[in-house]
């Protein structure tokens, strides 16, 4: 693969990464720059390591992976999402913590597993395709994030349930495109 192609790849995995960050920025309370860059770089850490994990594991996973991850991500992502609608009281936002946003990297990213496979059958160079999916995931999620609380500010009150939806979607997204494949 050319690095133009690898870009192409890097933008197109990064996209529910970048979906995930607006949620993230719509269900923050308020502009937190450490915040942002922690998200910003569990998201870019999840998504140049997941196809890494798919290369080595190949040999092993592979027919499970293709036929499971999607079905891990729905689930995950769904999960987040009701608990973010259903809320919690009086400040039902996204659960910002360590715990959370670990959570919903693996779900936004596991389907990169399978990027993974492709990139063993055609032995690319992994330590290139590490540093373009970091950096392409790390730039498009923290201007995720900052377009979600520019929205998180105009629509306040309806944020978490907001977040929530996207994050259904999200998963719903995810099952859709490889269910009907």
């Amino acid at each position: 693969m050319s690095i133009f192609e690898l870009f192409l790849v890097s933008i197109a995995i990064c996209a529910d990464s970048f979906a995930s960050s607006v949620m993230v920025g719509i269900s923050s309370k308020d502009k937190n720059n450490h915040l942002f860059i922690k998200v910003a770089c569990l998201f870019a850490t999840f998504q140049s390591l997941m196809p890494v994990l798919g290369y080595l594991l190949i040999n092993i996973f592979s027919t499970y992976l293709v036929v499971i991850d999607h079905f891990i991500a729905f689930f995950m992502l769904s999960y987040l999402g009701i608990s973010l609608i259903k809320g919690d009281g009086e400040d039902n936002r996204f659960n910002l913590s360590l715990k959370g946003l670990i959570m919903l990297s693996v779900a936004v990213t596991i389907d990169a597993l399978t990027v993974g496979i492709t990139y063993s059958v055609l032995n690319v160079f992994l330590p290139l395709t590490i540093i373009i999916n970091f950096l392409m995931t790390l730039f498009t999620s923290l201007i995720g994030l900052y377009l979600g609380t520019k929205i998180g500010h105009l629509i306040k009150e309806k944020t978490s349930k907001i977040g929530g939806i996207i994050l259904i979607l999200l998963g719903l997204k995810i099952l859709l495109s490889h269910l009907l494949a």
